[in-house]
């Protein structure tokens, strides 16, 4: 078999095994999630608690998005250890924030979006110089995209605790259109 059947072959067995773990981590999630939307929806259905409910729902399919898409995408991926970290690290960041947005402690619930914000930030600039001389200009203004939302959702964490539905607002569109951006530079909206 030729050597690049092989980096072919191997490519596409880390990328259904990475795929497989994503998919047991985010479906976990899922279900965590909705669980957890009831005790919101249930301190009370008003702007502040949907405003939450949608901001995290938002935000667990960006996140989401953001690692199928690059599992997907990069032609020339390779699965390492620091991949799979990421993956468990931001669903460990995920749970928590989750679990934090139900249990109304906001102090602890900025500090893990925060925390979630900077991994994400630190994410997309290795990712980029990871796939740098294998990806196209675009790439590079994707990942500047990235970086500038989740640099602007770090900032707006700073809103006062009672304000914190502007933020959560905000947030979502701002990760709404980032979700988007995303498909369209990966080439798979048109």
């Amino acid at each position: 078999m030729a050597s690049k059947d092989k980096d072919r072959l191997h490519f596409n067995d880390f990328k259904e095994v990475y795929l497989f773990i994503l998919s047991i981590v985010h479906g976990g999630l899922f279900f965590i999630f909705l669980e957890h939307l009831n005790k919101i929806l249930y301190g009370g259905v008003n702007h502040k608690n949907i405003a939450l409910a949608l901001f995290l729902f938002i935000l667990f399919l960006r996140i989401f998005q953001s690692q199928l898409l690059a599992a997907l995408k990069y032609q020339y991926w390779k699965l390492y250890f620091i991949d799979l970290f990421v993956v468990f690290t931001t669903a460990a960041l995920e749970h928590q924030i989750i679990l934090f947005s139900s249990n109304n402690e906001v102090s602890d619930f900025i500090f893990l979006v925060r925390a979630m914000a900077i991994l994400g930030i630190l994410g997309y600039l290795y990712t980029y110089i990871k796939v740098k001389k294998h990806s196209s200009g675009r790439e590079g203004t994707l990942h500047s995209i990235n970086i500038l939302v989740l640099l602007a959702i770090l900032l707006l964490s700073f809103i006062k605790a009672g304000d914190m539905y502007i933020f959560y607002y905000i947030s979502t569109i701002l990760l709404i259109v980032n979700m988007h951006t995303s498909f369209l530079f990966s080439g798979y909206l048109k």
